[in-house]
């Protein structure tokens, strides 16, 4: 399961949604609100999660493996991407509502 982070903040019905949907090997479906659900095979049984749900799973597994790595428990980390690489996914990839918060709390 790969491009998620896509889908923060966009509802099913997007047509960017639509349009990337037919890359992606990986089903993603309505929930029922228009908010799209990533069908994904877990612990051997097919179940949805929402993009934020996989991007919890990631970000704890990393702080798992950093833990085991050092030993010790992490208890403050941060994940850094470059400024300019965030402003160009901001702009082609997110919706309005997000823009707006991302520049209201930098």
């Amino acid at each position: 399961m790969y491009d998620g982070k896509r889908l923060i903040g966009r509802l099913y019905n997007d047509k960017f949604v639509q349009e990337d949907m037919k890359l992606w090997p990986f089903k993603v479906k309505d929930d029922g609100n228009n908010r799209p659900l990533i069908e994904v095979e877990y612990l051997n049984k097919k179940m949805g999660f929402y993009p934020e749900q996989i991007s919890v799973m990631v970000l704890s597994r990393l702080k798992t493996m950093s833990e085991d790595y050092l030993g010790k428990e992490v208890k403050d980390a941060k994940i850094t991407v470059p400024a300019f690489l965030m402003i160009l996914v901001l702009f082609f990839f997110y919706n309005h509502h997000y823009k707006i918060q991302f520049y209201e709390n930098i």
